[in-house]
């Protein structure tokens, strides 16, 4: 986080603006507010007192604590903030500080007069992760809140939020979200299932997390699936090959897929499948099985065979047996391939050593995943709030409600804590993992407004 010398810069947002809290603004802040549970109104102090008291109070608690306490005070960190009002006097902006806290926003006001804004500032949500407050400013810009951004020194809240995007490529024409959890409720595997024009064929991405442990993410992949224990994940590489200029695919480009996946040329053509009808765009696939417990994620000698894909074509489809020993690879047929094309044949495949054990017949006791389907992510969609949903964790619940997501239960010490902007999809046993459908902050005119991502609680 260079760079964030300066408490006075600004770092913008592409929809952003400094904001001036305007009467629409503050309505829009109040809806929000009341939304999320908040029993106060913008405007009243959350304490009861007066404007003048509370700018007392804080006067005398900028005065500093006793020299014998000042180790036991949080240091000051470099941090991004979302300024969300500018004042022209401190109780209103103090007043505004306070509401948002009711709701689980940490907060201050600062005064400035080194530029022409009224100078008291309200600033939310201190953070070192610069996507994480380029969401916040999305979700507040999505409430027609104008917000900015600004580099900062402040104490970091409890809480320490990571956002990771469920896939970074493109999501095609449209996506389809699903989402499974553990048995125990402690990791989640979320996927973007893209698709182009008329349901083609589109690779995906997924994301895999467990309470305490490094997140697995991957992008160009057909298909996905945990082993019965979860300790491995099995899944397809996805590649597409695109004629250049020609009908036909050149040598060079066969060739680059057989480089990438240390197969034969004639591997590759002999396993491609022409995807949607569409001329010139071939796919291939490669099964991979990769373990996720946290020894076999470590940087180590072992990173090598995690990573290993098997030296085969195959996995459009892959499923696992019951006992965890052998991984169903399928195939997808050879032309026109829509999206949701089931295999037209299975592999028998080992998952330890990858030796292939011949054909198998439809429906050869392979465990299908029991996916929770959830939306549809496409250029036509709003990116107003969704509908209000609340999952129970430990000691509370994760709730999203008018498009933000909070948190009340043990990982929070019991408090509301504000998480970000989003509708729940699901969340893990401790709230740790949650699992959301979000505004993207980076997407273009014509592309979908909304991506899937997980939110990590880090105490």
């Amino acid at each position: 986080m260079g760079g964030m010398r300066d408490p006075g810069r600004v770092r913008r947002s592409p929809t952003a603006r400094m904001a001036v809290v305007s009467a629409r603004s503050l309505e829009s802040l109040r809806r929000m507010a009341v939304g999320m549970g908040a029993a106060l109104l913008l405007g009243i102090c959350a304490c009861g007192e007066s404007g003048e008291d509370v700018a007392a109070r804080d006067a005398a608690a900028l005065a500093g604590p006793p020299a014998e306490l000042q180790d036991t005070i949080p240091r000051m960190r470099e941090v991004v903030v979302v300024q969300v009002g500018a004042f022209d006097d401190s109780s209103g902006a103090l007043q505004l500080r306070d509401s948002l806290a009711a709701v689980g926003w940490p907060g201050y006001v600062r005064q400035v007069r080194t530029d022409s804004l009224p100078p008291w500032r309200v600033r939310i949500a201190p953070t070192r992760e610069l996507s994480v407050a380029q969401l916040i400013a999305a979700g507040f810009s999505a409430s027609n809140v104008p917000v900015a951004l600004l580099s900062d020194s402040a104490v970091l809240p409890r809480l320490t939020v990571l956002a990771e995007r469920v896939n970074g490529g493109g999501v095609g024409d449209h996506a389809r979200l699903r989402w499974m959890t553990r048995g125990d409720g402690r990791a989640i595997l979320v996927v973007e299932d893209a698709a182009g024009a008329s349901d083609g064929a589109a690779p995906d991405g997924f994301l895999y997390a467990a309470e305490g442990d490094p997140i697995v993410q991957r992008d160009s992949v057909w298909d996905v699936a945990p082993s019965p224990d979860w300790k491995r994940l099995a899944y397809g590489s996805a590649f597409l090959i695109r004629a250049s200029g020609r009908d036909s695919v050149g040598v060079r480009q066969w060739a680059a897929v057989a480089g990438r996946t240390n197969l034969g040329v004639n591997v590759i053509r002999r396993n491609a499948f022409q995807v949607n009808g569409a001329a010139g765009v071939f796919g291939f696939a490669q099964p991979v099985v990769q373990p996720v417990e946290p020894d076999s994620l470590n940087a180590s000698r072992l990173l090598d065979q995690v990573r290993r894909p098997a030296p085969m074509a195959g996995g459009w489809r892959v499923r696992w047996s019951a006992d965890g020993r052998t991984v169903g690879i399928g195939l997808a047929p050879e032309r026109d391939v829509r999206d949701d094309s089931p295999a037209v044949e299975w592999l028998s495949m080992e998952a330890d050593g990858y030796l292939l054990r011949g054909t198998l017949p439809p429906g050869s006791g392979f465990v299908v995943p029991e996916w929770t389907m959830g939306p549809t992510i496409d250029s036509a969609m709003s990116s107003a709030p969704g509908d209000a949903r609340r999952l129970a964790i430990a000691g509370g619940w994760a709730e999203s409600r008018d498009g933000w997501v909070s948190v009340q239960g043990d990982i929070s010490g019991g408090e509301r804590y504000g998480v970000g902007p989003g509708t729940l999809l699901a969340a893990s046993r401790s709230g740790e993992l949650l699992a959301v459908l979000a505004p993207d902050p980076a997407a273009n005119a014509g592309a979908p407004p909304m991506r899937a991502l997980l939110y990590r609680l880090l105490r």
